[in-house]
Formats: C-alpha cells, structure tokens, sequence
C-alpha cells in the first residue's frame, strides 16, 4: 500500500499531467479555480498536501473528474512487495516521454519529431525504426517492439532507460521527469545556459517549482 506521501504526489502528477494534456497554463488554472496561485504551485509540485477539497476544486477547473485524478493516483501507487511498481508505463505515457525527451534535448532540429536524429543513431546499434513505428511510439499507440527497443531508445537519447520502462510511482522516473521539463522550459525560455549546469541534487520538487515559473513567464 502507498504511503500517504507517495499518494500525495501521485495525484499532484496527476493534475500536472491533466493540465499539460489540455494545454492550460498555470495562470489559466489559477483563474478558473480561483485559487491564490501560490497555492496552486504548491499543490502540483507536492509541496503541500491537497485537501479533498482542492482536489475537486482543481479537479474542477481542469474539466476532468475528481475520481479520475485519484484513480490515476491510485494506478501509479500499485506497487511491489520491495516498494516499486512493476507494471509497465502505458504507451500514452511512453509517448509523451519520448516527445518530451525529443523536445527537451532539440532532437526534432533536422526533423519536426526527431526521427531523422533518432532513427540514424539507432541504425548505428543495429537497430531498425521505421517512420512508422516511430509514428505510432510518439502517438502512443500498442507496439510490439521488444524491450530491448526501448533500452536502446533510452541510452540514444540520454537517460537511464527506467524512464521508459518504469512507473510513474519509481522515484528515478519523477526524477528524470522533472530534469526533462526543466530542460525544456529553459531552451523555451532562451536561457539554455541554466540548463546546462549540474541539476542532479536539485531536488524533482524544486525543479518542478522553477519550471512552472518559467512556464508562467512565456504566457
């Protein structure tokens, strides 16, 4: 069973991915829940514990149900008898990752998706990724690629392949989530150079914090 910390910020991901799926910025979310955006912050970055009452009001202005963001919460807190999750990431969820790796590290440069970069790294493997497949990984569509697929997709583009492969409940995973979206808010916002300094001891709530702000600066 999750600890009421993990649950916490299982659904405080969940919110976070609500939001980024219906592309509303923090300000849009302060605004229709008309909730202090200090507040708001804290609550998607697991900074604070979220009341049931937040979490309908939130719920509630991202358009989706209440039960639905615990629900969510509660599938990525299904855990081992060690503490880690087992079950496999969807591919809705692998998708966005990969998008998010291509975005945060400018892979898509010589192609609008990244495929040119990604698919010529991978031949160099000895790995085949057809436009197709490439197509329906980043659509987050059923494949049958075998993991190894995944394992060499992970170490082309830089990060330890739990990312694609692990639970959302894997602290590694919220680890490299929150570097990624840091990243990628920082090349959005021109200031690359923040980027490129060490960020591995900054913790994901901090990182995730920063990058709401600079997210909230571009709107």
């Amino acid at each position: 069973m999750a600890t009421p910390g993990r649950f916490n910020a299982a659904v405080a991901t969940a919110l976070r991915d609500a939001r980024t799926a219906r592309g509303l910025t923090i300000d849009d979310l302060v605004r229709t829940s008309g909730m202090v955006r200090a507040t708001v912050l804290r609550y998607l970055n697991n900074q604070r514990e979220i009341p049931i009452s937040a979490l309908y009001t939130l719920a509630g202005a991202l358009g989706v149900e209440a039960h639905a963001i615990v629900a969510a919460a509660e599938a990525a807190c299904v855990m081992d008898t060690e503490g880690e999750n087992r079950t496999p990431p969807p591919p809705i969820e692998v998708a966005r990752r990969v998008r998010l790796l291509v975005t945060a590290q400018a892979r898509g440069r010589g192609s609008s998706d990244g495929y040119a970069e990604v698919s010529t790294a991978l031949a160099d493997r000895g790995v085949v990724m057809t436009r197709e497949t490439w197509a329906g990984l980043l659509a987050g569509k059923e494949m049958d690629a075998p993991s190894t697929v995944l394992q060499n997709l992970a170490e082309v583009l830089g990060v330890d392949p739990v990312y694609l492969r692990g639970s959302r409940a894997d602290s590694r995973v919220e680890a490299i989530d929150a570097q990624l979206e840091f990243a990628r808010a920082a090349h959005d916002a021109g200031i690359d150079a923040i980027a490129a300094r060490a960020i591995s001891d900054v913790t994901a709530q901090t990182l995730r914090a920063v990058t709401a702000e600079l997210d909230a600066a571009r709107t």
